[in-house]
C-alpha cells in the first residue's frame, strides 16, 4: 500500500472515529456550546468519551449529532448519565505556571452506552487531497494501552468556530495531521503542533476528540491548547483505562 493510500485511510479513520458533541438546553433543545468525543469498545463494553470542560455545564445536556434530520429538525442522541473523575491535585505539577495549574484536574468524562439504538452519519468531505467518504461513524475497539512514541505522527479532528443561526449550528472542520509526540505531563500526553497557537478559537470544539497514531489507536483525548504555545495536551488513554476498569469491575452485569 502506497503512502497516499495510508494517509487516506488514516484521515478517514480519524474523522469517522470522532463524533460532534452539542451541549443543549434541557428544556428547549436549543444548542448552546459544542465539543467532540468518540465511541470506544473496551472490554466488550461500549463507552462515549469526552472531556469534562465540554460536558460539565449546568442545566445543559450532552447530545451527539447523528448527522441526519427529520422534517428539517436536527436528529440527536441524548448521552446517558455522564461519569466524572473526582478532581484532585496531581503531584509534580506544583510549579508557578498557569499551564500546569490548569492541568491539575482530571479533565475527562465517560458514559456507558448499553443499547446502540442509533447510527451516526458521516458526510462526504475533503481534507487536503484526501476524500473522506460518506459512511457511518465508527466505534473504536481498543485496549487503551498504546504508548505514544516519537517515531509516529499523531492526528485529530473536530469542528470549530461554532455559531448558531435560527437555531441551526454552523461550524468549520478542523483536521490536524502528523503532530510529533513530545512528553507525558502528569495525566496528559503533550504533542507538538507545527505552529504556535495564536487563537484559542482555532481549537475550541475539538476538545474531547481522540488523538490517534498511525495505527489508528487512540492514545489521548484533546483537552487543552494554550495561546502562545506550540502544544496540544490530551488526557492520556492509559489513565482513562484505570477508571473504565473500575467502572466495569464494579458493574459487571452492566446494570
Amino acid at each position: 500500500m502506497d503512502a497516499q493510500q495510508l494517509k487516506a485511510d488514516l484521515i478517514n479513520h480519524v474523522v469517522k472515529s470522532t463524533v460532534n458533541v452539542i451541549m443543549e438546553n434541557k428544556d428547549t433543545g436549543s444548542p448552546v456550546s459544542v465539543g467532540s468525543g468518540t465511541l470506544i469498545v473496551y472490554r466488550s463494553r461500549l463507552f462515549f468519551i469526552s472531556v469534562q470542560h465540554v460536558t460539565d455545564k449546568l442545566n445543559l445536556r450532552a447530545v451527539i449529532d447523528t448527522g441526519s434530520s427529520t422534517e428539517g429538525k436536527r436528529s440527536v442522541y441524548v448521552v446517558p448519565q455522564l461519569n466524572y473523575i473526582d478532581q484532585y491535585k496531581i503531584e509534580g505539577l506544583d510549579r508557578d505556571d498557569p499551564v500546569f495549574k490548569q492541568l491539575k484536574t482530571l479533565d475527562i468524562t465517560y458514559a456507558e452506552i448499553r443499547e446502540m439504538n442509533f447510527s451516526i452519519e458521516q458526510p462526504e468531505k475533503t481534507f487536503e487531497d484526501v476524500l473522506v467518504t460518506a459512511d457511518k461513524k465508527r466505534m473504536v475497539h481498543t485496549d487503551l494501552d498504546t504508548i505514544p512514541d516519537k517515531a509516529q505522527g499523531y492526528s485529530f479532528y473536530g469542528r470549530i468556530r461554532g455559531s448558531f443561526k435560527n437555531n441551526q449550528l454552523i461550524q468549520t472542520d478542523k483536521f490536524v495531521l502528523g503532530m510529533a509526540y513530545d512528553a507525558r505531563i502528569g495525566d496528559f500526553e503533550r504533542f507538538e503542533l507545527g505552529e504556535v497557537v495564536k487563537d484559542e478559537k482555532d481549537f475550541q470544539g475539538t476538545s474531547g476528540a481522540p488523538i490517534c497514531g498511525e495505527t489508528g489507536d487512540p492514545v489521548a483525548f484533546v483537552a487543552h491548547g494554550f495561546v502562545g504555545q506550540k502544544y496540544i495536551y490530551g488526557f492520556s488513554a492509559r489513565e482513562l483505562k484505570k477508571y473504565l476498569n473500575i467502572h466495569i469491575d464494579t458493574q459487571e452485569t452492566g446494570q
